[in-house]
């Protein structure tokens, strides 16, 4: 009877584990594209927006940030997906600031 609730016992421990970094991970890589998409695409988008604004049409801004991969159609999934059509809106706002830069008028 001990032998097998120590199995049942590692057991349920090791699909706890399974079951935790199932949804650890997709956040967590979720959560660094976010920090990117801020820090890197849309702090660029800003800057390049503000130098237009300012006559400085030099700026030249690259999007460094790449889509999530969508593994499921659960609301993970769902939340990857939107941020993946976010960051396409974001990308083309910086294709478009450095097109503008690169020409004159934008």
């Amino acid at each position: 009877m001990l032998i097998v609730l120590v199995i049942a016992l590692l057991a349920a421990i090791g699909l706890a584990w399974l079951v935790t970094r199932s949804i650890t991970r997709p956040v967590a890589e979720l959560g660094t594209r976010l920090r990117s998409l801020n820090d890197h695409c849309l702090q660029g988008l800003g800057d390049g927006l503000h130098a237009i604004a300012d006559g400085d049409l030099t700026v030249a801004v690259q999007p460094v940030t790449t889509p999530v991969e969508v593994r499921s159609k659960d609301e993970l999934g769902q939340l990857s997906g939107t941020f993946n059509q976010m960051l396409t809106k974001a990308q083309g706002g910086l294709q478009a600031t450095t097109t503008c830069a690169g020409s004159s008028p934008c």
